[in-house]
């Protein structure tokens, strides 16, 4: 909370020249109309210094300390569909070391769909915690992050079978876990064809044509 840049009033003779110093501060290092505690005044410059002698080597002043504009950083934070835009990203800034505050944010990708480098729409930013007020800072930001497929586990049911020469039956299963509300699953499970001419015998599945849209990777 040092304070700098103080201007000078004093009673010297018409264009003498002097340039004084000080140690100055705050009485505070937050935003507001402050008290300035000034001591140890010097005339350490000028032509006619040497024709004075301070009188006057404390005093009292006023200045404002005004907020500091912030600077923020966005980094978009990957993860995994789960069919909502809702995104989380993380800040860097220029806070000065030591003040605490806490970045207040709403982060939507423009979709909710896979993708890679999508755009994160930031908004609502705002700042609480104890240094927060001596701080301004914009209202939008922007970044980047991707939205990676949700892995789905397929089992097969147990049991299942057909009679020599008969077309397969619909191959029934469970999935873990299960899709989101409004996604479904398309196609059907298959299996290992085996030999040309069919024979008894067990045949493992394939995925087929299961398919649960792009926002999924299906693994049996």
């Amino acid at each position: 909370r040092v304070a700098t840049g103080m201007g000078w009033q004093d009673d010297r003779l018409g264009t003498d020249e002097l340039s004084f110093d000080c140690t100055a501060e705050f009485n505070s290092k937050d935003v507001g109309a402050r008290q300035v505690n000034y001591r140890d005044i010097v005339i350490f410059a000028g032509a006619d210094k040497l024709n004075y002698n301070l009188v006057t080597t404390t005093g009292v002043a006023n200045a404002n300390i005004t907020a500091r504009p912030l600077t923020l950083t966005a980094s978009g934070v990957n993860r995994e569909y789960n069919n909502s835009d809702i995104a989380t990203v993380s800040f860097s800034d220029n806070r000065v070391s030591g003040d605490v505050f806490t970045v207040n944010y709403t982060a939507s990708f423009n979709d909710k769909n896979v993708g890679v480098g999508k755009q994160v729409n930031i908004t609502g930013i705002s700042l609480s915690g104890t240094d927060a007020l001596n701080y301004s800072v914009g209202e939008t930001v922007s970044t980047t992050a991707n939205i990676n497929a949700k892995t789905i586990i397929i089992s097969p049911d147990a049991n299942q079978s057909k009679l020599v020469g008969e077309n397969d039956p619909i191959f029934t299963y469970t999935s873990t876990p299960s899709l989101y509300s409004g996604d479904s699953f398309t196609g059907a499970l298959g299996r290992n064809p085996g030999t040309i001419t069919p024979n008894v015998g067990n045949y493992s599945y394939t995925l087929g044509t299961l398919s649960a849209g792009p926002n999924y990777t299906l693994v049996l």
